[in-house]
């Protein structure tokens, strides 16, 4: 059976927004137009102005560049290779005192998601302070990352390869992810059977899994998302007991990051 939360800040919940197509097409189109806005990944493009660009370098796994974060985390940058030899740009936020390792999985790279958008660090910051340490990495195609976007069909072998480095480290293990990420995270957990916690922000409802292995699953939805269709998602959720929480807030959810986090990472460590 399924749960249905509305955190403490929620307003009534109203699915004839969300259910209104032609309301929803128009919103996603806006929203589309205005994604590279939200998205930092812009400041890497080349045709970006030069005080907007960030330097690059390139790190190889196992001689990863450490830089401290926070007083409770340390970042490593490595580089992650998958099984068809593409080199993944990685970080991985250790906690100081570690029992949880978690993978979290970026937006839509065509809309300018990275692992660096600031509701993806937000989350980040937020499980590690919990206790997780956190394996965040671009996809195919973005940043550092070599090889090409795929539309999601290449890019599960992005996330297998960040799975079994987390998985090494030894400690229990859940997987999330934004948008997109959230569907590439959760096509994961089902094409392997993974019985782990799962916590997604927003997955867009077309193209995921029809089947679930058991576990704990969370998935959060802003009540005013404009980009993906909040109807069929909460559909869906609810036919496969899947823990719904909605919030207040739309798909990127600007200023309540931490919020967000703690849904997560509540999500994760159940």
């Amino acid at each position: 059976m399924s749960l249905l939360r509305r955190d403490h800040r929620s307003v009534p919940l109203n699915t004839t927004g969300f259910a209104n197509s032609a309301g929803v097409h128009t919103a996603v189109r806006r929203a589309r137009e205005g994604a590279r806005r939200h998205y930092p990944a812009v400041r890497a493009h080349p045709l970006a102005p030069d005080h907007l660009r960030r330097p690059r370098r390139r790190h190889r796994r196992g001689r990863g560049h450490l830089a401290v974060a926070s007083p409770r985390a340390v970042t490593e940058r490595i580089t992650l290779t998958t099984a068809d030899g593409v080199v993944l740009e990685t970080k991985v936020d250790h906690a100081e005192q570690p029992t949880r390792v978690a993978v979290l999985c970026h937006p839509h790279p065509q809309y300018g998601g990275t692992m660096n958008t600031p509701l993806m660090i937000a989350m980040t910051r937020v499980l590690v302070a919990r206790g997780h340490t956190v394996v965040r990495f671009n996809f195919r195609g973005v940043g550092e990352s070599t090889g090409e976007h795929t539309q999601g069909e290449k890019e599960i072998e992005d996330v297998t390869a960040a799975m079994e480095y987390a998985r090494a480290l030894g400690l229990r293990i859940g997987i999330g992810g934004w948008s997109f990420g959230a569907r590439m995270a959760l096509r994961w957990v089902s094409e392997n059977r993974a019985e782990i916690p799962y916590a997604g922000v927003a997955p867009p409802p077309q193209g995921l899994p029809d089947k679930l292995p058991t576990g704990p699953k969370r998935i959060v939805l802003g009540t005013r998302d404009q980009v993906i269709d909040g109807a069929a998602l909460q559909e869906y959720a609810i036919a496969r007991g899947i823990d719904l929480v909605l919030t207040p807030g739309d798909h990127f959810f600007h200023g309540r990051g931490e919020k967000i986090g703690l849904l997560i990472a509540e999500g994760l460590e159940r």
